[in-house]
C-alpha cells in the first residue's frame, strides 16, 4: 500500500520558497537473515535526481548521527531493494533484534501490550524523516493504565527537539495496525 501526503495551501507556499524539495519514499520488509523488519528508503530531488549517502548522511539530523554510529544501528547503507531491484537506502538491521528485545522486555515488566511493528518504526523512522502520526500511538480502552495516560500527557507537553533525544517517549502501549509498505512524502530540505 502507498500513501502520498497532500499539502494544504500554507505548506504549498513554504514548500515553493525552500531551495529545494526533497521526496522520499519508504518500504517496511522483513529480513529472514535477521528476523526482524528493516526500514529500506530512497530520496530524490523533485526532478527525480536521487541523493547520494553523503547527502542522505546530511540530512539525518544531528541528534541522530552520533547515535547511528554508536548504535542501535549500526550505519545507513545502500544495497539492492530485494523485491524492485532497485537502489535504496537502508538501516541495517544488524542491532534490531538486540535494541527490541529491551525494549520489550520493559513493555512487559510493567504489563504493556506494544506493537511491534509500531514500536520499531516509532523509533527508527524518525532517523531518516519519517514521523509517525500519534494516531498511531492510541491505547485500546482496555489496555489503558494511569501510567500510560501520564506518560501520553507529559509526552504531548515536550519540546519536538527533546523527543529525537528520547527514544523512549514511544515505548508506550502501541495497539494500532499499520499497513505501510511504502509512504511518499514531501519534506524542504534543511
Amino acid at each position: 500500500m502507498m500513501f502520498e501526503e497532500s499539502l494544504d495551501d500554507s505548506q504549498v507556499a513554504g514548500v515553493c520558497a525552500a531551495a529545494e524539495v526533497i521526496r522520499y519514499e519508504y518500504h517496511v520488509l522483513y529480513s529472514s537473515s535477521y528476523q526482524v523488519p528493516v526500514l529500506y528508503f530512497r530520496a530524490c530531488f523533485l526532478d527525480g535526481r536521487p541523493l547520494t549517502l553523503d547527502e542522505i548522511w546530511r540530512s539525518v539530523h544531528a541528534c541522530y548521527q552520533a547515535r547511528l554510529l554508536e548504535g542501535p544501528w549500526d550505519t545507513i547503507t545502500q544495497q539492492e531493494h530485494p523485491l524492485l531491484g532497485q537502489p535504496f537506502f537502508v538501516l541495517h538491521p544488524c542491532r534490531t533484534y538486540e535494541f527490541m528485545s529491551s525494549v520489550l522486555t520493559g513493555s512487559q515488566k510493567e504489563n504493556r501490550h506494544t506493537n511491534y511493528i509500531i514500536l520499531w518504526l516509532s523509533t527508527v523512522g524518525p532517523v531518516v524523516g519519517l514521523n509517525l502520526p500519534l494516531s498511531y500511538a492510541k491505547l485500546s480502552p482496555e489496555k489503558n493504565t494511569n501510567a500510560d495516560s501520564a506518560e501520553r500527557d507529559e509526552i504531548k507537553q515536550r519540546n519536538p527537539s527533546q523527543l529525537c533525544t528520547d527514544h523512549t517517549s514511544y515505548s508506550w502501549a502501541l495497539t494500532e495496525s499499520m499497513d505501510m509498505f511504502a509512504r511518499r512524502i514531501l519534506v524542504p530540505k534543511r
